[in-house]
């Protein structure tokens, strides 16, 4: 990931990679192929907060460790962002990204979709932050593909809205 602050803003742009294992099942190269957790840079694709995104993705899940998305098919994510503060306590992100797998069965289209997040923040106090955030994925054949008897529940393009009113101490 690389960053620029140009004054006014502040953009970023990277690429995450996790690698797949290959259709014959001997080529596992590392250890899980979720992204983990604690990295949670695009909230529908790589968050692990919202623990209803699998059951509106096929069932399926996210690229989070958690999430469960094609536990041995790996990912490729590129994704950048603009940061523009507001005021001393407030600033407004935008964040996009786009995601393929890197190892897929045949037959399953290799393509996890696009999205795009809003976020607001407001440092309220030291030890008080309130954050809302709108985020935007559209899904691709993936999905439809990795679990075809329950495509019923699959849904191509999935809304999240969040806020939190976080506290310190």
């Amino acid at each position: 990931e690389g960053t620029y602050d140009f004054g006014v803003c502040k953009v970023e742009l990277g690429y995450a990679f996790t690698q797949g294992q290959k259709e014959d099942g001997k080529d596992i190269k590392g250890y899980a192929s979720g992204f983990g957790d604690d990295w949670e840079k695009l909230w529908i694709l790589t968050g692990s907060t919202d623990d209803s995104t699998a059951q509106y993705l096929g069932g399926v899940g996210n690229l989070s460790q958690t999430g469960g998305c094609g536990l041995n098919n790996g990912a490729s994510l590129l994704y950048g962002g603009v940061h523009v503060p507001i005021n001393e306590t407030m600033n407004i992100s935008l964040l996009a990204g786009y995601a393929e797998a890197d190892e897929t069965p045949s037959g399953v289209d290799d393509k996890y979709g696009w999205e795009a997040d809003l976020v607001f923040n407001w440092q309220i106090m030291d030890n008080l932050k309130y954050t809302a955030l709108a985020a935007y994925l559209s899904a691709d054949d993936y999905y439809k593909d990795i679990n075809p008897l329950n495509t019923n529940n699959f849904e191509d393009s999935l809304f999240s809205a969040y806020h939190a009113l976080t506290m310190s101490f």
